[in-house]
């Protein structure tokens, strides 16, 4: 599969050399590219995205793991977008949490272990004093997911503001 927006440009050039062949005679067919390596690597890319229904169980489980991590986090930040150029959507996570750096480094590795579809964005750290174990992290995220088909929309819950609402809600209970 092929970077979309370069899929047009790739037909167009690939009907001008049929239209040449054609004309020569004794011209051989043409013969199909070999798939390249950023078809390769986009194909792989897109095998790994999370379906739109996932995406709520995925925030699910980050927060789950900053728990389990015993990091305690107040509130999150989110907002969707879309790749245009590789046509998927995405979710930006932005999760401040304060803990011992060794529970803040293993929250970050469980996650991207356990899930192959989040990105770690940005990683920010403050210790307000040297001889303190604590710190606070700022931890941005992206949840990278298929556009749902339309008769997955109709049939799958999708993610809103409310949604998100509760299940920070629920985590934050679960923390204090």
């Amino acid at each position: 599969m092929l970077v979309p927006a370069l899929h047009a440009e790739l037909v167009e050039k690939q009907d001008s050399l049929r239209a040449l062949q054609a004309r020569v005679p004794g011209g051989a067919p043409p013969v199909e590219a070999p798939e390249s390596a950023s078809e390769r690597h986009y194909q792989a890319f897109r095998e790994v995205l999370a379906e739109e229904s996932q995406v709520l169980a995925t925030i699910q489980a980050v927060l789950d793991s900053a728990v389990r991590h015993q990091l305690l986090s107040t509130r999150a930040e989110y907002q969707r977008g879309r790749d245009l150029q590789a046509q998927v959507d995405t979710l930006q996570m932005t999760v401040p949490v304060s803990g011992r750096y060794a529970d803040v480094r293993r929250w970050i590795e469980e996650i991207l272990a356990t899930q192959a579809f989040v990105a770690v964005n940005e990683l920010g750290f403050k210790r307000d004093e040297i001889g303190r174990n604590e710190i606070e992290a700022k931890v941005r995220l992206t949840i990278w997911h298929h556009r749902p088909t339309p008769p997955e929309r109709l049939g799958a819950a999708s993610v809103d503001a409310a949604d998100v609402a509760d299940v920070v809600n629920e985590v934050n209970e679960v923390g204090r």
